[in-house]
């Protein structure tokens, strides 16, 4: 079944991609699985750190 998340891009050199498909085998995870979790284990440790991060968050806007 499709997610209904909307889709993000991610630019990663071939060898840090592989290392995280690596990871991912090793974890049951696919790819993006894991790198979701790579993520949420990243904004958890911020989080604890700084105090939460208020919602809504204003989004990144690419300056021209």
């Amino acid at each position: 079944m499709p997610s209904k998340l909307p889709l993000r891009g991610l630019r990663l050199d071939e060898e840090m991609y592989q290392k995280v498909c690596y990871i991912g085998k090793l974890n049951e995870r696919s790819f993006n699985q894991q790198a979701t979790f790579f993520i949420r284990q990243c904004v958890e440790k911020f989080e604890k750190e700084h105090g939460p991060i208020p919602a809504p968050v204003p989004t990144h806007e690419k300056s021209t």
